[in-house]
């Protein structure tokens, strides 16, 4: 590993986090009938499933995506009218800034809770790293939009349609992140 490029070292800390799951896989050659060489790789690494029951965690699932979608409508609903807190940064900024915790939810649901079979080392971990931070801060980061947005109106002392559905977005946002913040212990996993 090169650590020369930075002298605290923060080039190594990022090549091990890129190498975190490699001991979890092996590198499997085989010939095809060509004669060449065709390099696959097998999962050799720990297994772990559910707490709780698959039927429980497949309803949780789908509910947990119909929230993350509900906060990606929101959002988009958001962007469209002409709303004041939109052009103040510190009403706009957290708002947008809820669009990051929001891809990472739908990427965690999407990708790490499968539909059946164990989980591997990397989505378990997902579920219990990721998943808690990302429903918390997709919460978090919209209720600061509206405490923007009601500052904003005050001080401007008007409110039209487009402030009410940019209100209404936040809340929906907020709702959906708290819902899969309360609920995250729904996907909790152990070792096989």
């Amino acid at each position: 590993i090169n650590t020369r490029s930075t002298p605290n070292g923060r080039e190594r800390e990022r090549t091990m986090a890129r190498k975190r799951y490699i001991r979890d896989y092996r590198i499997v050659e085989t010939v095809d009938e060509r004669g060449r060489i065709r390099s696959d790789y097998e999962y050799i690494g720990k297994h772990y499933v559910y707490l709780l029951d698959a039927e429980t965690v497949r309803r949780e699932k789908r509910r947990a995506l119909l929230c993350v979608f509900a906060g990606w409508a929101a959002f988009i609903a958001a962007l469209v009218p002409n709303a004041a807190p939109m052009r103040a940064v510190y009403a706009a900024l957290p708002f947008l800034c809820a669009a990051i915790p929001l891809g990472l939810l739908t990427d965690i649901l999407l990708t790490a809770v499968p539909a059946d079979g164990p989980l591997n080392h990397r989505q378990a971990d997902m579920l219990e790293n990721r998943y808690p931070a990302a429903a918390l801060w997709s919460a978090i980061l919209p209720a600061a939009a509206i405490a923007g947005a009601v500052v904003k109106l005050f001080r401007d002392r008007t409110f039209s349609g487009g402030d009410a559905v940019f209100l209404l977005a936040a809340a929906v946002m907020t709702g959906a992140g708290l819902r899969c913040s309360v609920r995250r212990g729904r996907f909790a996993c152990r070792e096989l």
